[in-house]
């Protein structure tokens, strides 16, 4: 009914207390490094949205749905793990944070991590040419993947317990991948071979910068993501954005559409009652037919032989 408006942004988190549930990130970190704003209507207030838990996000991969523009609609669907835990605010939470982890993009350089394993941006960053833009190669992501469990990081798994071996057979089956992973790296989506498409938009000529820095290109690199439809990120001149418009719905598999069935054929005409093919010996009486037609001939060589 109605659309949603979202902001995004980091809070400070010194002064606020740490949740004790180990099913959701603390604040400013893991999944719950950035904090949300939501509105209906850009003339009205903004609502803050809730963070997510582990469980909501591994909920949401389980089923599809439809935003109604009511945080606190209730969510008339069951999921593969259960009733989903939460309102459309807490399931609005859980697909932002998806489409965020897999659609932030940066140029390959310009973000890495210091020794206290925290994301910085490079001193001496250089943004590709226009050129190289156009290639996956050159852009990464930005935020790690999460994992099958709704989770960043496996948890430690204590080498005495009964179920040791089983919680290495899935935590091996659900590897972690290199939070900086090209985009050429991308499970491709079913029917295709990559994941992305880019493209140069506009006019492709390098001129000469008027500061005598190098060359510029007014044409803009349009990189679109196939998972997620309505995700794109625009880049121009060494500067970059992501924005994301759709119905926070990922892309499922090629639907199934039967092959239209033939044409009716037409029904047979009636055979007419003759003799058994080569009989022994010709019948003495001849069949009857069952047509009126030749009924009404046989009523008229009837008469004819009493006149």
């Amino acid at each position: 009914d109605k659309d949603y408006y979202i902001a995004e942004g980091e809070m400070d988190v010194r002064h606020q207390g740490y949740s004790k549930d180990k099913e959701i990130d603390p604040r400013g970190t893991g999944l719950n490094t950035l904090t949300y704003w939501v509105t209906d209507n850009l003339l009205a207030d903004w609502v803050e949205l809730p963070d997510v838990t582990n469980q909501q996000v591994e909920q949401s991969r389980t089923f599809k749905y439809i935003f109604t523009g009511d945080l606190n609609a209730k969510i008339q669907t069951t999921s593969a793990t259960g009733v989903f835990q939460g309102r459309e605010r807490h399931l609005l939470r859980a697909q932002i944070t998806r489409i965020t982890h897999n659609t932030m993009l940066a140029p390959t350089g310009y973000l890495s991590m210091n020794e206290e394993d925290q994301v910085e941006i490079a001193e001496d960053f250089t943004s590709p040419s226009s050129e190289e833009l156009g290639s996956l190669e050159t852009w990464v992501h930005v935020h790690p993947s999460i994992l099958k469990t709704g989770k960043l990081v496996h948890p430690e798994i204590d080498p005495e317990a009964e179920d040791a071996e089983e919680q290495e057979r899935i935590q091996g089956e659900d590897p972690i991948i290199d939070r900086f992973r090209a985009l050429n790296e991308d499970n491709p989506i079913e029917g295709q071979e990559k994941s992305w498409t880019v493209k140069l938009a506009g006019d492709p000529q390098q001129y000469k910068d008027e500061e005598g820095e190098g060359n510029k290109c007014y044409g803009v690199t349009v990189l679109k993501s196939l998972h997620w439809p309505g995700a794109v990120t625009c880049a121009q001149n060494g500067s970059w954005s992501t924005i994301y418009v759709g119905y926070g719905l990922k892309h499922g598999a090629l639907a199934f559409t039967p092959q239209t069935p033939g044409d009716i054929l037409e029904e047979p005409d009636d055979n007419y009652e003759h003799y058994e093919p080569n009989p022994n010996t010709r019948p003495e009486d001849i069949l009857e037919s069952d047509s009126d037609e030749d009924k009404n001939k046989g009523e008229e060589e009837e008469e004819e032989a009493e006149d």
